[in-house]
């Protein structure tokens, strides 16, 4: 799972942790019927860290500490070399 964010006309953000919790590499791709999300490891949150977030936000409360926001650019996540094509 991951989480993004835009407060008001500040470009996007995605979360980020310093230690990964999942076993995959970089460049993992979620495909989606608007388009695709390229992941990096340390972008991918648990279930639980979301909600984390989420009732944080929700609530009004201060975000958790281990939370970190990179910005993002829609054209291109991660470089177009650590893209696989489907026949990888």
């Amino acid at each position: 799972m991951f989480v993004e964010r835009r407060i008001g006309s500040a470009p996007l953000a995605r979360a980020w942790q310093e230690r990964a919790v999942v076993p995959f590499p970089d460049g993992v791709t979620l495909s989606f019927s608007a388009g695709e999300v390229v992941l990096r490891r340390d972008e991918w949150l648990t279930l639980e860290q979301v909600g984390e977030v989420f009732w944080a936000a929700a609530s009004g409360r201060e975000l958790p500490r281990w939370l970190r926001w990179r910005g993002i650019n829609l054209q291109k996540a991660l470089p177009s070399q650590t893209r696989r094509s489907r026949r990888d």
